[in-house]
Parts: C-alpha cells; structure tokens; sequence
C-alpha cells in the first residue's frame, strides 16, 4: 500500500525536490522538455545537447544519474558512455540509454558500452520514474 500512495503522490501529490541531480544528454529539444517537464518536480535536472557537452557537464556536476540519449550530432550514446565508464570521476553514475531503436542489436551495443538501464521510446512518465528511481537506488548513485 506504502509503495502505491508513494507512486500516486509522486505523479499527483504536492512535488518534494530532492538534492539528487539528473542529466539528460539528447538533442532534440521536444524530448529534453518532455524528461524535465516529469523529473524537475523531484530533482535536479541539467541539460546538455551533445555527447561531449555531456560529458563536459558530467565531469563538472557528477549527476546522481544519466539519461542518454542513442543518437546525439557528434557521438553516439555508446561512445558517450564509454568514455563516462573509463572517466574516473563519472565511471560510477548511472546511466539510461534512451532510443526510438528497438533492435537487439543496439540494446547490446548499449549495454557492453556499460549502459545500466535501457528505455525504448516514447517513453511513458511511469517507466521513466521507475528507472531513475531504480538507478537512484543503486548503490554506485549513493557513493
């Protein structure tokens, strides 16, 4: 019951920001506002349009967690998340690999890059704050 009034108070209920911060690293600005509009009432959401602005901002900030998206103008999510997984300083955070692709080619092209959670777009506001709430939960986003 505890875990349906939490979710029904987070979806409805009067927002409570946490100090927790995400970073979402896509291009497209209909999809940036759509991840803000769900996750700036709970947290901390920085924005960056390109692989190495991310990866620029993740090293500054160190985010809580990562939404990335698959296919950014200059580096592919992959290789973003490659080189945040060999950066010492943001080899820990927790990333969500976000793409319109639904091949399995690309889910394990994501997930040997060392991608932890994978989301299939649309995303739906329900699924979205499952995986952060998951990610946050891990214990690498606690360290």
């Amino acid at each position: 019951m505890n875990k349906i009034v939490s979710i029904w108070n987070s979806l409805f209920g009067k927002p409570v920001k946490s100090s927790q911060t995400i970073l979402v690293i896509d291009d497209s600005a209909v999809d940036r506002k759509l991840y803000v509009g769900i996750l700036e009432k709970r947290l901390d959401v920085l924005e960056a349009t390109s692989g190495r602005d991310g990866i620029k901002l993740a090293k500054e900030r160190r985010p809580d967690v990562i939404l990335l998206d698959f296919e950014l103008p200059d580096l592919k999510g992959p290789e973003v998340c490659q080189m945040l997984k060999l950066e010492p300083l943001t080899k820990d955070i927790p990333i969500i690999m976000l793409t319109a692709y639904d091949m399995p080619a690309k889910v394990i092209d994501s997930f040997d890059c060392g991608v932890d959670m994978y989301l299939s777009k649309p995303i739906r506001s329900g699924e979205l704050f499952k995986q952060v709430e998951q990610a946050l939960a891990a214990p690498a986003a606690r360290s």
